[in-house]
């Protein structure tokens, strides 16, 4: 049955300060109220938003689900823990999520990227830095002798606060030689594996519940094409790793990952300081998820910051470029003389047991004084349709039989427009008591004559991890979308498994 939906009228968010992640990063604490004591709390971030700063050791907080679930808790606790109103749109975020408590009053944590002192020689034309997970540094492909190109290596774990340990720990270019000296030995790789596991708890070399450990690895394989030349051929760049926690890469969206990548971006200068008269290349494993994608997006600007605060290197900031689904992970509705006249479907698969995103970035005919009221109407797949009129900083919950299974929220505007995103719980039947999200086509419509771009978080699948529960991509049906380009010929072949 789908004839039980409802929608509660827009409440306001008390205060402006929500993370630009709240949705989806949120959503699951938002719909379990009842089993919230045993949900995971989120790290919480505010990047740097100007140079000075972005050269500093920056506080990170943990909140917990219960705060999670009401925004004017949530907004509540960062106040007490010093942001600001000002931090909300460009810098404030959630993090992947974390076993810590939340953080009492008294508590700041702070994560400091120090500078690497290398003890070697040696001199090199340029350095390079790979930011991934799972990278063998100790590989045939990496080793000169009995070293490695790798001069460093740093692995993330937000946890080890937690334990008493620095966030950031790494190994010296002499703990780098002694694990490629074990490399002589039968079974030596196998027992560096096991050595990094218990050095870097949290890492995908980490025994506990990982079940990537015998994978390929993605790091390893982005570290061949950095390295770029064959193994007996000379090569004056250095080469340095961040290894991310797991924990980053299990949000199947990948906005954790997104803001992740742009606070790493100082650690990988700072890692390579000694060469800072020298070419720099960072390699990022993933762009940002959902849009806008022309420089404005929070993280980018982030980065950008970051860089400004380093004017005298030459950097370049290197994205593998994936299988985006086309035109079908973006829309577009166009200015129309008629309100809610032009439609955009997004289909939501049947049995998914992951949450679905869209993200709308709204392009406003006319000035912020006229931005008032946003009218969004969302039609289900039965044809129940519901006309939104919502203000800034205002949210929505959608109910069946009582039960949250989607919110919608406007966020504070920025200074180009109006910005909401729209998340739906699983489609796909958990538990007798659980109602899931009406599968099929949902029909999305936008007031005024405002340009709107609509954006589907990223929703990756992995057969291994997904087991009886798989995750499946939410798609857009635009009416540009074609397979094939102006000549015929087809575009990078979708695949239906994966927006990656």
């Amino acid at each position: 049955m789908i004839d039980d939906l409802t929608v509660t009228e827009p409440e306001r968010v008390i205060g402006n300060l929500l993370p630009y992640n709240y949705l989806p990063a949120a959503f699951q604490a938002i719909a379990a109220k009842d089993t919230i004591p045993d949900m995971p709390g989120r790290i919480v971030f505010v990047l740097p938003d100007d140079p000075i700063n972005a050269r500093t050791g920056l506080d990170y907080h943990v909140v917990s689900a219960k705060t999670l679930a009401v925004p004017s808790d949530l907004s509540d606790f960062l106040v007490t823990r010093g942001f600001s109103d000002a931090d909300s749109f460009r810098r404030c975020f959630l993090g992947p999520p974390t076993s810590l408590q939340e953080t009492p009053f008294d508590a700041p944590w702070s994560l400091n990227f120090e500078k690497l002192e290398l003890a070697t020689t040696e001199t090199f034309d340029r350095a390079a830095v790979l930011i991934d997970i799972g990278i063998a540094f100790w590989n045939a492909r990496f080793r000169v002798g009995n070293a490695s190109r790798f001069k460093a290596m740093r692995y993330l774990n937000f946890d080890a606060v937690g334990a008493g340990l620095p966030p950031f720990a790494g190994l010296s270019e002499g703990d780098i030689a002694t694990y490629c000296g074990m490399t002589k030995d039968p079974g030596g790789s196998e027992r560096i594996v096991e050595d990094l596991g218990k050095r870097f708890p949290g890492s995908c070399f980490d025994t506990g519940g990982n079940a990537f450990r015998d994978a390929l690895w993605h790091g390893t394989a982005m570290a061949d094409l950095m390295a770029g030349l064959p193994t007996d051929s000379p090569d004056r760049t250095a080469l340095f790793g961040i290894d991310l926690p797991m924990a980053v890469l299990r949000d199947s969206d990948g906005d954790s990952l997104t803001w992740v990548l742009a606070l790493l971006i100082e650690a990988a200068l700072q890692m390579t300081s000694r060469f800072d008269t020298k070419p720099l290349v960072i390699v990022l494993p993933w762009a940002f998820s959902a849009g806008p994608q022309d420089g404005s997006h929070p993280a980018a600007m982030a980065i950008q910051t970051v860089l400004a605060a380093h004017p005298g290197r030459v950097i370049t900031v290197m994205v593998s470029a994936g299988n985006q689904l086309q035109d079908r992970c973006c829309a577009h509705l166009k200015q129309s003389e008629t309100p809610l006249s032009e439609t955009v479907i997004w289909q939501l698969p049947p049995d998914d047991f992951s949450d679905n995103t869209a993200e709308f970035i709204v392009t406003p005919a006319g000035p912020p004084a006229s931005w008032g009221i946003q009218t969004v109407r969302i039609t289900t797949p039965g044809g129940q349709s519901f006309v939104i009129a919502i203000r800034e900083s205002h949210r929505v919950w959608f109910l069946r039989n009582g039960q949250i299974i989607g919110a919608l929220l406007r966020y504070r505007d920025s200074a180009t427009g109006p910005r909401l995103r729209l998340t739906f719980g699983p489609t796909g039947w958990k538990i007798p008591a659980h109602h899931p999200t009406p599968a099929g086509d949902w029909h999305l419509s936008f007031g005024r004559t405002d340009t709107v771009s609509l954006w589907v978080l990223r929703d990756d699948r992995d057969r291994k991890l997904d087991g009886p529960l798989p995750r499946r991509t939410s798609v857009f049906y635009d009416a540009d979308y074609s397979e094939r380009g102006p000549l015929g010929d087809y575009q990078l072949a979708d695949d239906p498994e994966s927006a990656v």
